[in-house]
């Protein structure tokens, strides 16, 4: 099952890079998979729930890497150099993954999809702002006044609770 949903997946992301999100056809998909369309309907409901699962693979391999970046950081300079590294990362990692750069052009097209990439930018913005507790005390008075912690601690207070939930959840929190 696991394998089938895979070729799903691979079949719609290069009919994505092909064609955009917004000819994407179930059929198509199923027939680039080499699956009967029943398959791709027994996995996927809708064709949003496809891109929704696309999306939601693409997020967690940006999240993971964030997390991987951002664990061990105890100083403002190890904070601004993952800062960097993740940026590098997600520019590169959208260059070079032309599905993850359509369907991100193309989820401004579809609600669930806005929603999506809301939750992520919620859940990065949560990791982001994990940082200034791993200070040491002393650190923490000149890192709270500086424009890193305001910054991270606005997208997390203004995040809806549902997308704290969400970003814990994947989290594994």
């Amino acid at each position: 099952a696991r394998d089938r949903v895979n070729r799903i997946l691979t079949a719609a992301e290069v009919l994505l890079v092909e064609r955009g999100v917004g000819d994407l056809k179930m059929n198509e998909v199923a027939e680039r998979a080499e699956v009967p369309i029943g398959s791709v309907y027994q996995y996927f409901a809708s064709r949003e729930e496809l891109l929704g699962q696309l999306v939601t693979r693409y997020h967690q391999t940006i999240e993971d890497h964030t997390r991987r970046l951002f664990k061990d950081t105890d100083s403002i300079s190890d904070f601004l150099t993952a800062l960097r590294g993740i940026l590098d990362f997600a520019w590169t990692y959208l260059h070079e993954n032309t599905g993850y750069r359509e369907i991100w052009f193309g989820a401004q097209t579809f609600e669930p999809l806005r929603q999506l990439d809301w939750e992520d930018t919620l859940c990065n913005a949560s990791i982001l702002s994990d940082f200034p507790a791993s200070l040491p005390r002393s650190l923490k008075r000149s890192a709270s006044s500086s424009a890193i912690r305001p910054a991270a601690q606005h997208a997390w207070l203004c995040s809806s609770p549902s997308g704290r939930r969400n970003c814990r959840s994947r989290a594994g929190a």
